[in-house]
């Protein structure tokens, strides 16, 4: 990032940062040295957002991915806390294929961490 893509109307602190994280490198320091915190889910989009693991679930499980109907959805709108459980209503634009039911499985793994973490 140079100087000249940081926007004019950030604010100064946010400016610096941006400047500190690009020294020399693109290593993303910003993004690895920060932890987000979800709260209620309103800003965290399910499938686009790095809230789980290091890298977007859509990055992750790409075949998934391709076949959601949920893609532009932020994580209140999917999951549901039931006690200390987040029930997940994951929608789907076909019947998945067996295979697909394995990725699945470890999608379900992925976002039941969090689950667990965050209940």
């Amino acid at each position: 990032m140079n100087e000249s893509s940081i926007a004019r109307k950030n604010s100064t602190w946010w400016k610096d940062l941006c400047k500190a994280c690009d020294v020399g490198n693109n290593d993303n320091c910003f993004d690895n040295n920060v932890k987000w915190y979800i709260k209620d889910g309103k800003n965290v989009r399910f499938w686009d957002d790095r809230w789980v693991g290091d890298l977007p679930l859509k990055e992750r499980f790409p075949r998934l991915y391709a076949i959601s109907l949920c893609k532009e959805n932020v994580l209140n709108e999917l999951g549901k806390w039931e006690g200390e459980v987040c029930k997940w209503n994951l929608l789907w634009r076909r019947e998945m294929f067996t295979w697909e039911r394995e990725i699945f499985i470890g999608l379900y793994g992925a976002v039941r961490i969090f689950s667990t973490e965050q209940g």
